[in-house]
């Protein structure tokens, strides 16, 4: 039997700023590959969607100052895609985002594989939830923009963020299920910060820069915490030595681990 032939389909997208404040971003879309990489021109949004199924095309609906980008409300989706004899493919998100004007951003996706460096985008306010998959979040270059908030929701698989000092955020509050998480506070630290890491059946990991100022408290019903070399326990916490000094701005970490474990690093330990 002959198999049913598959072709390829790669739509541009192409989003210029509009003339209206309070910009948003909303990506949703279910199995998925999703690359975000910083922008270079003068475009808000650019980039292209490949579907190798062509039973997925991308919508993109923008009112105002908001945008959305999903899927056709019509496409058949996984199964749908997978009676019809074509097989399944995920598609491919390849979106590079501008600098000139501040926005909201939120990525809502299934199971997936995520690729964000938001490295110099002027983020206010980020929320991230997948499903199954990885997603790999890296701000390579600071914020221009104090971001008021940071989310972060994961049903499971893994989730790597990292320089998150540089997304010069106020709170971060990460959750999630049976996932492992490393979270790398590199970068520099240009306010005080607060985070809030709750997760269930989980390994996370802490990495902090030893130069930064840092007091975390774990709640550990039925996990267990390994302290690796540069922290001080003291209070109830574990604290760097930047803290024990009184420097400032200073990052405030609480993390509740019902049944899993949690090991801090320092940047040294945690890159060998």
């Amino acid at each position: 039997m002959a198999s049913a032939q598959t072709t390829e389909k790669i739509t541009p997208i192409n989003v210029a700023y509009p003339d209206t404040p309070d910009l948003r971003v909303h990506i949703t879309e279910g199995a998925c590959r999703l690359k975000i990489t910083p922008g270079e021109g003068a475009a808000w949004i650019t980039g292209v969607h490949k579907d190798p199924t062509g039973a997925r095309p991308p919508r993109i609906i923008q009112e105002g100052g908001y945008v959305r980008i999903t899927e056709d409300q019509h496409a058949p989706g996984f199964w749908g895609a997978l009676w019809s004899g074509r097989g399944f493919a995920a598609p491919t998100f390849e979106l590079a985002f501008g600098k000139s004007r501040p926005y909201r951003l939120t990525v809502e996706v299934g199971a997936s594989e995520n690729i964000l460096d938001l490295g110099g985008l002027p983020i206010s306010h980020l929320a991230v939830k997948h499903g199954a998959g990885k997603t790999d979040i890296n701000f390579s270059a600071p914020n221009p923009r104090e971001m008021s908030l940071l989310e972060i929701g994961a049903g499971a698989g893994s989730t790597e963020l990292r320089n998150l000092a540089n997304a010069n955020c106020a709170e971060i509050i990460v959750e999630g299920g049976m996932a492992s998480y490393a979270l790398d506070f590199g970068g520099t630290l240009r306010r005080d910060t607060h985070a809030r890491i709750s997760a269930g059946l989980s390994s996370v990991t802490i990495a902090i820069p030893v130069a930064t100022a840092a007091k975390i408290t774990a709640d550990m019903p039925l996990g267990h915490v390994e302290a690796g070399d540069g922290f001080t326990t003291r209070e109830g916490a574990f604290w760097t030595q930047a803290a024990m000094e009184g420097q400032q701005p200073m990052l405030t970490i609480i993390a509740n681990v019902a049944l899993g474990s949690l090991a801090l690093r320092t940047m040294e330990a945690y890159g060998a």
